[in-house]
């Protein structure tokens, strides 16, 4: 059938005359995971994959968050976004697509991802894959974790709100939905802030389903104060309820006390002129958990060697509470605080009740807490060297360049955090801004600068802080 220009007949047996078709099987998804967390998706392909074509037509580059669309139906939680938030890669067939969530899922979602667009994803002969895939959803994993419904405790006590040494003390709980079975320290009481005796470990657990009790005998270690507890199950599904699930939802209260209530902190303002105290426990002006403080329920006093601030009056000026463990007490001050003084605040006698009537002691710790430095650096020196090609200047205290977040001084000085100044005799100053800077400490800085002319030793150089260039450890500027 095919002949040369010789009229030689071609043989229907050849060689060089067999090609391979091109690919045109598209890149597919045959799996999606996703991991514990619900933040993460593994993308499989079926063969390598690329984000676009290159100049000899076969697919290269890595994937990109935009070459992927996310969406989810069913149950409560929602995607953050159609786009991925990151994207890795394990190798060039999966891929590792992060992303966020609003709302706790319940296991009920479905999430699934697809090519962004019918050209944003290759595999390595061009092909593109679809944006209609299969093996591309997976289930978000239930994170709704069981609720505590009602939570009721008391003791075999009479009354039963009071525990003593001995006592039983029993909580009655219930769950959103069957809970496995507490053991162990699943509920821990405490009482005061603290564990009780023994860890406060229960004695017993008794229930079944999404109703228990758990029960707890007192003793004599255990610490003062009103009965909470934790709680800290599992749902079926593994869902922990937490820790932070604590406290009385319906009826009941015990409290185990005969301690004094106590100071346990004091702080004080930035402008030296409140001073707030924290006691361990709810403190009243009266017995039988009545009344709130008074100012003449406190006295104050102020002590501090190489201090020079005095206090106003031993009583405080005003008070106000922020919750009944915690009181701001107003006061007032003479003279320049300078960070060694010592303010004290306790108790007037018989004048501070916890809610059990345990008056507080005159003698108190923790209740202490010294003065904000309000004292501005001073330049204590100037020298100047032999050479007058330097000034070392001496501060009162540490210097630095700024404040910082904490409101305190940080950074070392710069060249124009000072101002020069020359008078008198012969000789002038090269320039108001020093020519370079140095420190021997924090509070001694050397300065360099240059002078025109021969002085004849009646100049005077002067050195003076910018305008907020220069501040002490306190935040106070020169």
């Amino acid at each position: 059938s095919i002949y040369d220009q010789a009229g030689n007949a071609a043989a229907t047996s050849q060689s060089s005359n067999t090609k391979a078709l091109n690919e045109k099987v598209l890149p597919i998804i045959t799996g999606t995971t996703i991991n514990s967390a619900n933040s993460l998706l593994t993308v499989t392909f079926a063969e390598n994959v690329y984000k676009a074509i290159n100049g000899a037509g076969n697919g290269a580059g890595n994937l990109e968050e935009g070459d992927f669309a996310l969406s989810i139906s069913g149950g409560v939680a929602t995607i953050g976004s159609a786009t991925p938030t990151s994207i890795t890669k394990t190798s060039q067939t999966v891929w590792v697509l992060g992303f966020s969530t609003s709302g706790i899922a319940n296991g009920s979602e479905t999430i699934s991802v697809v090519p962004a667009a019918g050209n944003s994803i290759y595999d390595a002969k061009a092909n593109a894959a679809a944006t209609s895939q299969s093996n591309n959803t997976v289930a978000l994993n239930d994170k709704t974790p069981p609720t505590r419904n009602t939570a009721t405790i008391s003791s075999n006590n009479s009354p039963a709100a009071v525990a003593k040494a001995g006592s039983e003390v029993t909580l009655s709980f219930t769950s959103s939905e069957t809970i496995q079975t507490p053991s162990g320290n699943d509920v821990v009481f405490k009482s005061g802030g603290a564990a009780l005796h023994n860890d406060g470990r229960v004695v017993t657990y008794a229930g079944s389903g999404n109703t228990w009790t758990a029960k707890y005998t007192t003793h004599a270690n255990d610490t003062d104060g009103n009965v909470t507890f934790t709680i800290d199950f599992d749902d079926l599904a593994g869902n922990n309820i937490g820790a932070a699930s604590a406290g009385v939802t319906s009826g009941g209260n015990v409290t185990f006390d005969d301690t004094k209530p106590t100071i346990t902190g004091t702080t004080i303002n930035s402008a030296n002129s409140l001073v707030t105290v924290t006691f361990d426990e709810d403190v009243y002006n009266a017995t039988g958990g009545s009344g709130d403080l008074q100012a003449a329920d406190f006295a104050l006093s102020i002590s501090g060697s190489g201090g020079v601030a005095t206090i106003g009056s031993a009583t405080p000026t005003s008070i106000s509470k922020t919750s009944q463990t915690v009181w701001v007490l107003g006061f007032s001050t003479s003279g320049i605080a300078n960070g060694s003084e010592t303010i004290s605040v306790v108790p007037v006698s018989n004048s501070i009740y916890d809610q059990a009537g345990n008056v507080a002691a005159t003698s108190q710790s923790n209740n202490t807490v010294g003065l904000n430095d309000k004292a501005v650096p001073i330049i204590l020196s100037a020298t100047s060297n032999f050479n007058n090609t330097e000034m070392t200047v001496t501060f009162s205290e540490n210097v630095y360049k700024a404040i910082n977040g904490a409101g305190n001084g940080a950074g070392n000085l710069e060249e124009g955090d000072f101002a020069l100044s020359i008078s008198g005799g012969v000789a002038t100053i090269g320039s108001a801004t020093p020519t370079t800077i140095s420190k021997t400490s924090q509070s001694v800085w050397v300065l360099g600068y240059s002078t025109s002319g021969t002085p004849d030793g009646s100049e005077a150089i002067t050195v003076v802080p910018i305008d907020d260039s220069i501040y002490d450890g306190a935040g106070n500027e020169a």
